[in-house]
């Protein structure tokens, strides 16, 4: 009985000492991460209590990063701790949605040239 609580007790001690360690180490992995972003980029953000943010990044230091939502209505600025961080990307600017709609046009004059190509074949 004894020896299984001493297992017991070494165990849930190694275990916390493995969970203090990963949680510095994402710590230190956000700051090194936030740290290359350029100041002014949008960002998405997802926390560990599941809050998911899209907002502009405007300071990154030491222990936190700051952050101005992009919401309708103006909120104050955000300071978010980075073992609060549970993803972080770089929002696109919006260059495929640019690309996408000059695919679908072509595509449609591509689509007319030969549908009136088709009925000039046919009349004759």
């Amino acid at each position: 009985m004894n020896r299984t609580f001493s297992i017991v007790l070494l165990l849930a001690l190694l275990s916390g000492n493995v969970l203090m360690a990963q949680a510095v180490s994402t710590a230190e992995y956000w700051q090194k991460y936030t740290a290359k972003l350029p100041i002014g980029s949008t960002i998405r953000i997802r926390m560990t209590d599941g809050k998911r943010l899209t907002a502009v990044l405007a300071v990154v230091d030491d222990s936190s990063i700051t952050v101005e939502p992009k919401t309708r209505v103006p909120e104050a600025p955000r300071v978010i701790p980075f073992d609060r961080l549970q993803q972080l990307e770089l929002k696109d600017a919006g260059g495929s949605g640019i690309g996408r709609a000059v695919a679908i046009g072509a595509g449609i004059g591509a689509a007319t040239f030969l549908g009136l190509l088709l009925m000039a074949f046919a009349v004759d």
